[in-house]
């Protein structure tokens, strides 16, 4: 009789991927190594604020971001406050501003570079930095503010390793519509109401 080849065992299935940036969703930016979260601070309503770490807070709105996809290009976003600000490149320095023109063309093109095995950790580097052709961002503690500071003048092995977390936004409520009547129309609107008394 003709040999029949013994079954093979199915190989196991690969690992899902870890879940990217999602553009319709919000974060909080950590450091890994500190622990606290990237916020906007200094704000002036007229032209920029800064961004730099704080300790956590639930209700510190300026601690959210959003990441805008760069098109054609992958892991490349545009960040963006809750407010609708881009980040930008700090004028004097490496550091990261908030830009009040609400116009990517003036915003830092950041990639984000997943960290192997390590769900929304990331790298980032900067590719269109006035200063650098290409950089990592490190997070360095400066004594005249007493804050870190994410910096984008390291090399890949002084690169900070940031996490997202997500943060669920609630919408805005709608407004609420008044409609006015006229006595005559109020009284069509009122329901009759009967009242027994005992």
């Amino acid at each position: 009789p003709k040999a029949v080849a013994a079954p093979q065992p199915k190989p196991a299935p690969a690992p899902a991927p870890a879940p990217g940036i999602e553009a319709d969703k919000f974060y909080r930016i950590k450091s890994t190594t500190v622990g606290n979260y990237m916020a906007i601070r200094d704000e002036n309503a007229n032209t920029h604020g800064h961004v730099y770490g704080a300790d956590f807070n639930a209700d510190d709105k300026d601690q959210i971001f959003s990441f805008i996809p760069v098109e054609g290009e992958e892991n490349n976003y545009y960040v963006v406050s809750l407010a609708g600000k881009y980040i930008s490149e700090q004028g004097t320095g490496y550091g990261w501003n908030v830009n009040y023109t609400e116009d990517a063309s003036q915003a830092l093109k950041l990639t984000f570079v997943p960290v192997e095995g390590a769900e929304l950790q990331y790298t980032i580097k900067c590719y269109n930095s006035s200063k650098l052709a290409e950089c990592y961002f490190k997070y360095e503690y400066v004594g005249a503010s007493g804050k870190y500071h994410p910096y984008n003048d390291a090399a890949e092995s002084a690169a900070e390793v940031w996490a997202l977390e997500e943060v669920v936004v609630a919408p805005e409520p709608e407004p609420l519509e008044v409609v006015g009547y006229t006595p005559a129309e109020a009284v069509e609107k009122l329901e009759t109401i009967t009242v027994t008394f005992s």
